[in-house]
């Protein structure tokens, strides 16, 4: 895990958990499906004080923003504000772990409040006008004249982009 700073969603599983709530709730998720699969992750990635921490914060912003951030939730947040950041935010640098509580204390003003500007769910549309299907075989020329050739495995979409997997 990669901590980047002291912000929310400074981390790789804070990112990992704030974009995949984001992503089941603008793929159409009910908020019930969003928190089974969420609160499923606690045990696997609660195994310290600040992956508890980062856990929970993330948790609490993505559903305050989609406006279903529970009371229960709420509180965990604050148990964390008021036991102060993570002392190991101090391995990171000097005074992480204060810079830590200011953007913790942030977070609580924040998600006390009620979301007036709640997020609309985003309507992503497939694309079906595509340049290659699976299995075409793309043959070009390189800079030194030779020929090489590449097939399409598969197209996914994701966010409402469109991607070809391509292989030798």
């Amino acid at each position: 895990m990669a901590i980047d700073g002291v912000k929310i969603t400074d981390s790789d599983s804070a990112y990992d958990i704030y974009n995949e709530i984001m992503d089941m709730y603008h793929y159409g998720e009910t908020i019930d499906a969003i928190k089974a699969k969420i609160s499923g992750w606690e045990k696997e990635l609660c195994f310290n004080d600040i992956e508890k921490e980062l856990y929970f914060t993330t948790y609490a912003l993505a559903m305050w923003e989609i406006g279903a951030l529970e009371e229960s939730l709420l509180n965990k947040v604050r148990e964390i504000v008021t036991k102060w950041a993570s002392t190991q935010w101090n391995k990171i640098e000097k005074d992480a772990r204060d810079k830590r509580q200011k953007e913790l204390e942030k977070l609580l003003l924040k998600i006390e409040q009620s979301n007036e500007k709640i997020k609309k769910r985003k309507n992503y549309k497939p694309i079906t006008d595509l340049i290659f299907q699976p299995n075409d075989v793309l043959v070009f020329k390189l800079n030194d004249d030779t020929y090489s050739a590449t097939i399409l495995v598969e197209t996914f979409q994701d966010r409402g982009q469109l991607y070809y997997q391509f292989t030798e």
